[in-house]
């Protein structure tokens, strides 16, 4: 799979993302955490926490509009929003 984290792509077996969001999951503190955005399979680390409910649910809507599948954790459970 292609992995786009901060400047840099990988091609990166499947178990090796799953551990890499795993790590990132386990030192996520805030209720609303956005970790990875999907477009056209390439899969993007995200890094973007939230306390406030609000401001989460604008970012994620506009990534949404953008086409993007986003997988995020609200309030402590996984979830995935999805484009189209």
């Amino acid at each position: 799979m292609i992995v786009n984290i901060g400047e840099s792509v990988y091609d990166m077996p499947v178990e090796l993302f799953n551990k890499t969001i795993e790590l990132a999951l386990e030192k996520n503190t805030s209720r609303y955490f956005i970790y990875c955005l999907v477009l056209q399979d390439v899969y993007i680390l995200a890094n973007d926490f939230f306390d406030d409910k609000e401001q989460f649910l604008k970012i994620l809507r506009s990534y949404v509009e953008q086409g993007f599948n986003v997988y995020f954790i609200e309030e402590g459970v996984k979830c995935v929003e999805q484009s189209g």
